[in-house]
């Protein structure tokens, strides 16, 4: 997610340097799909959310799924884990590191 944001605010930066952040709300929400749609969805219909501003949107995206990006990431970290020409020790050991 993280690099998500990151890249929002480079296109919205490259594009309108000036856009108000309500524009950025806007456009950065009608790139929301999946999971972070659905989030998104609940804030603004069930809680009435409104974001007046892009910093305070992207922190709250952040904060929301950092946590499952990194998951996702060591997962597919693990997944490719394989001990190639290295030592069975070698593998265990970055095994182990996966786990932490």
């Amino acid at each position: 997610m993280s690099d998500w944001i990151f890249k929002i605010h480079q296109y919205l930066d490259s594009i309108d340097p000036h856009a108000t952040d309500t524009d950025k709300v806007r456009f950065a929400s009608n790139l929301m799909q999946g999971k972070a749609l659905t989030w998104w969805k609940h804030k603004v219909l069930h809680q009435g959310v409104v974001y007046d501003d892009f910093a305070t949107m992207t922190n709250d995206i952040y904060n929301h799924f950092v946590d499952i990006d990194l998951v996702n990431k060591l997962r597919d970290r693990l997944d490719n884990l394989n001990q190639g020409k290295g030592t069975v020790q070698a593998y265990i050991t970055r095994f182990k590191e996966l786990q932490i």
